[in-house]
């Protein structure tokens, strides 16, 4: 079998294009799909640099300093793509099944909120947590108190922005 008798076999998709998607979610699915695919890969050998420039720091401080950051910053930007193509993932159902714009934007504020909630309540825990384990230190009860501060004043501000967003929404509807 030649190659011109393998793609005349291929099942067409109704764009006409041989294995192509057939619809708009599956082509970006596929492109979701490839981009985690490629910074996969990236992420794998920045881990692997990181490594070697461990190894060949020969134990000085500025070296292995650079090279936990680009292990760190490697781990941290691979987290944020996994978490953003989660966040694709839960949005889209809420999103298409609305009938226009400001049902979509209704809809995604009121996911964002809840994700705000939820990490407002993560930092109060964890804020908890660090004065626990303070052991009566000045810096780490610091710490906790800034912790427990910005995750109340942050919440603050998601609730008011959100109250404004109402307000305006329905001071905008005939």
């Amino acid at each position: 079998m030649n190659f011109f008798t393998y793609i005349a076999d291929l099942p067409t998709a109704p764009s006409g294009l041989p294995g192509g998607p057939s619809n708009l979610q599956a082509a970006i699915n596929n492109l979701f799909t490839f981009a985690l695919w490629a910074i996969g890969v990236v992420a794998v050998i920045m881990i692997i640099y990181a490594g070697f420039m461990y190894i060949i720091s020969a134990g000085r401080p500025d070296r292995t300093k650079l090279a936990l950051q680009s292990l760190i910053y490697t781990a941290v930007g691979f987290g944020i793509v996994i978490l953003a193509r989660s966040i694709v993932e839960a949005i889209l159902p809420v999103v298409k099944d609305q009938p226009n714009i400001q049902s979509v934007v209704t809809g995604g504020i009121s996911f964002f909120m809840w994700v705000v909630g939820v990490a407002a309540t993560i930092m109060v825990i964890i804020s908890g947590l660090f004065y626990v384990t303070s052991g009566g230190d000045p810096g780490r009860t610091k710490t906790a108190k800034d912790t427990l501060l910005y995750a109340v004043i942050g919440l603050g501000i998601a609730v008011l922005a959100g109250g404004l967003i109402t307000f305006v929404q329905s001071a905008l509807q005939p």
